[in-house]
């Protein structure tokens, strides 16, 4: 008799297979059943850094996942999609470094809301593109709380 995926102890399925893979394979693996979609938001649970690099996620996506991740202190993020009002979703005083990837659609103001957000933050970058606007005034507030800060504009 085969049980499938009902024979591994769901202990075993997050600590030994689920909490090894990545985002895009995390979400890919959500839509196969209920079971394993209750499994992956129980690893989101438990994840200190995530880093979507590779995914490109809109504001609704991007909310769906960090409802779920209570206790990220490590952000890598491509903001390619992403406006200043869905980058909040995430941010607090937990975050301590945080990396984004493709910022075009971002402002500095951004960047003052980061440091009010998340006063233990140790590391903030922005990394491979050009914020929508120079920086100036309140944005300074940001890379006094960093002990890195990347403006790689091309």
């Amino acid at each position: 008799m085969d049980l499938g995926l009902a024979a591994v102890p769901r202990g075993v399925m997050i600590k030994e297979v689920l909490l090894k893979l990545d985002m895009q394979t995390l979400c890919s693996v959500a839509c196969v059943s209920k079971a394993l979609r209750f499994s992956v938001s129980e690893v989101l649970r438990l994840l200190s850094s995530l880093h979507l690099s590779a995914l490109s996620p809109d504001a609704r996506t991007l909310a769906h996942i960090f409802c779920r991740c209570s206790g990220l202190k490590s952000v890598t993020l491509n903001c390619l999609r992403l406006e200043d009002s869905s980058v909040g979703i995430f941010l607090g005083a937990h975050l301590e470094e945080l990396s984004m990837l493709s910022c075009s659609l971002l402002s500095y103001k951004l960047l003052a809301f980061i440091g009010q957000s998340c006063p233990t933050i140790r590391q903030c970058a922005s990394i491979g593109s050009q914020m929508s606007r120079p920086l100036r005034g309140p944005g300074t507030i940001v890379a006094s709380k960093c002990s890195v800060t990347t403006y790689l504009c091309h």
